[in-house]
């Protein structure tokens, strides 16, 4: 707030506000981000990046869910539009998007216009106090995930565990039934051979 007063002059206001533009282009940049050449906060507009030039949001509002089972279904993004607008309520009470406010102060800095310094200040406290709140939100989505992801690899585990067991008892019936098919085999040879000798003999008197 010391830049709303005359404790700084035209010079450090212009040099506060270049740092800001540098803030603003790097939250639009943070906005942007992608993985796996998706944007993450474009909702379902995943391939086009969330945020213009001049920070206006451009994506939508879908929601993102991953099945993890049958019926067990769990959202992996947020209405990222919350982010960077105020929703209807907000607007009726003066409140403005991350991007608005911090062009507003930018353009108090540059013009030394105090009163604009002040507003824009105030708004960046409501700002910081949504994104705790998102963060929160965008944490219990991780947690649940995490948390969704160990007890799939541990059903994994399981499964490859009881799977080796079954094609081991598979293999060892098989190799009984074989052995017991070679007794079986080896004992009639024995017998018919028997039974033979003495049919050949008594044939070649």
């Amino acid at each position: 707030m010391a830049m709303a007063n005359d404790t700084y002059g035209p010079d450090s206001r212009q040099a506060t506000a270049r740092e800001i533009k540098e803030l603003r282009d790097a939250i639009i940049s943070l906005a942007n981000s992608s993985y796996g050449n998706r944007y993450v906060f474009g909702g379902f507009r995943t391939q086009t990046p969330p945020l213009n030039g001049e920070g206006q949001y451009m994506g939508d509002d879908g929601l993102i869910f991953l099945q993890l089972d049958e019926n067990d279904f769990r959202q992996i993004n947020v209405q990222s539009r919350q982010f960077f607008e105020p929703d209807a309520d907000e607007k009726s009470k003066g409140h403005m998007g991350m991007i608005d406010t911090l062009d507003v102060l930018l353009t108090g800095l540059m013009e030394g216009d105090k009163d604009a310094i002040r507003k824009a200040m105030d708004e960046l406290d409501y700002q910081v106090s949504r994104t705790t709140s998102h963060q929160a939100t965008i944490g219990g989505i991780s947690k649940a995930l995490i948390e969704a992801q160990k007890r799939l690899e541990l059903g994994q585990e399981i499964s490859v565990e009881t799977l080796s067991k079954l094609e081991d008892a598979d293999l060892y019936e098989a190799s009984s039934d074989f052995k017991r098919t070679e007794t079986v085999l080896q004992g009639t040879l024995m017998a018919s051979n028997k039974l033979l000798q003495p049919s050949l003999l008594n044939f070649m008197q």
